[in-house]
């Protein structure tokens, strides 16, 4: 019964099933839980301890994605943007005197657009999904 899982409100689910008040700053020892007729609670105490166990690795698991998160590191690059341009020349007349028509000129350049783009956006999408399917079984596992 002295396991890192046991927490406040187990010791006092245990205590008022056996009719007595717990304090949680009590120091308890063995001489004093043995000085209760514990066999008496014995089920109960084990479906306690069951549930206790449960909560235990659901917060373990929940650990996990809060530390997972806390320490994903997300990749960011600068957005460069292709621009077009077009350019008409002003030293011709759009039409020549043999009605040629001369199109204008149209080009493609790089702009950085003073934007950034997360990257890896296929594994950041994997861990994502991961953690929800994680929360999401803790939800299952927790509802009554």
């Amino acid at each position: 019964m002295c396991q890192p899982e046991m927490k406040e409100r187990h010791w006092t689910a245990i205590f008022t099933e056996m009719g007595e008040a717990w304090d949680a700053l009590w120091p308890i020892t063995i001489g004093d839980l043995l000085a209760y007729n514990l066999p008496a609670y014995s089920e109960f105490i084990s479906q306690v301890l069951v549930k206790a166990r449960k909560e235990w690795e659901l917060h373990k698991l929940l650990l996990s994605v809060e530390r997972f998160w806390k320490s994903f590191e997300f990749r960011l690059v600068t957005h460069i943007a292709m621009v077009r341009a077009v350019e008409t020349h002003p030293h011709r007349s759009f039409r020549s005197r043999l009605h040629k028509v001369h199109p204008p000129t149209v080009s493609w350049t790089a702009k950085d657009s003073g934007t950034l783009k997360l990257i890896e956006i296929g594994q950041l999408q994997w861990h994502v999904d991961d953690s929800m399917m994680t929360l999401s079984s803790i939800m299952s596992s927790a509802a009554p």
